[in-house]
């Protein structure tokens, strides 16, 4: 069976039992599962686990003793052995055969595509349910696995992973800084991006992507109106059909642009478009920030009650597609407008509180400095 991580609530799922951990205690065991059978010192633990801290030389151990407490229902499953004068590694002792469609190259196309197309389509449940159930016999590749950790909003898969090169996960990196960085850290970080794409950190799987949707996105974060319609330009130039995966969300950063610069007449051809694009396509995460933009469009042209209504229908969407970290990008997005071009303090109020509950066991100014960290590790002058 498999072992189920919700960074949201801090728990671990094991078939049918649930097991609670504190903060540093999921981040830890966290850790050790991702690199099951790997030995790590005490050093490299705390690097990992408390960077940025400065705990005392019995933090691991103590943490180590209260897991070894709370891990042992499932003892028969998973342990944490100690490593006589070094540190200590985690064992999976339930080992399941491999699928015999495994090595069959037409089985791993067809469920790449099935797998991208629940991606597509905003299908959060309907992926996990793929790559849990061992009876489809699917499994992923490191960067899948990498990837599906960010649809899930574990980001401390994201900011602890030491397997993955930097240009595989960079952007992962980027989207972590960017949705937790405040106004001073978010101008660093966009400067460390525009660094990052003239110094082709990017890995191949994901410079179009940095290029074509982040860049217009992280520019709009910063204030800089002039930034974002340039790469929009350079984007629509490269993405022109409506079959082109980009093209929704690249139409969506269109309309936040066009409410930034108080374009009213654009924003409702671009609303109109996208309207009869989702009539067909309903790609769920797209659709659910399609309607936060409506709402904070309408509330711009005071209509208020109309534009609430549809900020929480596109916040409801986009919950129900399971993409944790869709739903922190649309939150933040939508807190940065009501900050900067929407007036509207209840709403602001209210999207506030549900920030406050979605990052309740965070540290989110940990979370931001530790990203920024590993970003400027990797950007040279």
């Amino acid at each position: 069976m498999t072992f189920i991580f919700q960074p949201n609530d801090l728990t671990v799922t094991h078939g049918n039992d649930t097991i609670t951990f504190l903060r540093k205690e999921y981040a830890l065991l966290h850790y050790l599962y991702i690199h099951d059978g790997k030995s790590f010192s005490r050093d490299a633990l705390l690097d990992a686990v408390w960077p940025l801290e400065s705990p005392s030389d019995r933090t691991v151990d103590d943490h180590i003793y209260r897991l070894r407490k709370k891990l042992k229902p499932w003892e028969q499953y998973v342990s944490i052995e100690t490593i006589k004068g070094y540190g200590y590694q985690l064992i999976l002792h339930e080992h399941e055969e491999n699928s015999p469609l495994a090595h069959d190259d037409e089985f791993k196309q067809i469920a790449s595509q099935l797998y991208s197309k629940y991606h597509l389509y905003g299908q959060g449940e309907a992926l996990e349910a793929l790559v849990l159930n061992k009876a489809f016999g699917i499994s992923l590749d490191e960067w899948l696995r990498f990837h599906k950790a960010f649809i899930k909003g574990d980001f401390q898969a994201i900011l602890y992973d030491q397997e993955l090169p930097f240009s595989e996960k960079a952007l992962y990196v980027f989207h972590v800084a960017f949705i937790f960085c405040d106004d001073v850290q978010c101008q660093r970080l966009f400067r460390a991006f525009e660094q990052s794409l003239q110094n082709q950190l990017f890995s191949t799987r994901s410079i179009d992507e940095a290029q074509t949707l982040a860049a217009p996105h992280f520019a709009i974060w910063v204030g800089d109106l002039a930034k974002a319609e340039h790469y929009l330009t350079e984007a629509d130039n490269n993405v022109s059909s409506v079959s082109h995966g980009f093209y929704p969300y690249l139409q969506l950063m269109h309309m936040f642009l066009s409410i930034a610069q108080k374009q009213p007449t654009k924003f409702e051809i671009l609303m109109k478009k996208m309207a009869v694009f989702f009539a067909e396509r309903p790609y769920q995460r797209e659709l659910g920030l399609y309607y936060v933009i409506q709402g904070l469009f309408f509330i711009t042209q005071e209509q208020v009650v109309t534009g609430r209504a549809a900020i929480h229908k596109g916040l409801q969407i986009t919950k129900k597609t399971r993409f944790t970290s869709h739903l922190f990008l649309a939150l933040r997005t939508a807190l940065f407008f009501l900050e900067h071009y929407v007036e509207d303090r209840q709403t602001e109020r209210e999207l506030t509180r549900l920030w406050g509950e979605l990052t309740d066991d965070m540290d989110l100014p940990l979370i931001a400095a530790h990203s920024e960290q590993i970003i400027l590790e990797h950007i040279k002058p």
